[in-house]
């Protein structure tokens, strides 16, 4: 199974940026990493809407796919939405949305 790996960015939607409408364009929209081969064993492209789900956290995020995530690991930004997140590294599920809805104020 994948492996969700929490991370940090720069800028994120933490209490020093969110409120700042300057900063607004440097933070990315919620995103998960995926490795291509991991993609492509999931269905998943470029863009996708997905819920991931780790421990008791849950959170709809957009795919990303690149070679930059190892296989079998999710890489997973923290503080880009307000949903909980992992802290530590631990196992993932992944479930394709079809229904998109906007992750970015949510």
């Amino acid at each position: 199974g994948l492996r969700v790996l929490p991370s940090r960015r720069l800028y994120d939607r933490g209490p020093l940026f969110v409120r700042s409408e300057l900063m607004h364009g440097r933070i990315p929209a919620p995103h998960a990493v995926f490795n291509p081969a991991d993609a492509a064993q999931l269905g998943l492209a470029d863009g996708d809407c997905i819920r991931l789900s780790a421990e008791r956290a849950s959170t709809q995020v957009w795919a990303r796919v690149d070679e930059k995530a190892p296989p079998g690991v999710v890489l997973l930004p923290r503080r880009l939405n307000d949903d909980p997140m992992p802290t530590a590294p631990t196992a993932a599920q992944v479930q394709k949305v079809e229904e998109k809805r906007d992750v970015w104020t949510e």
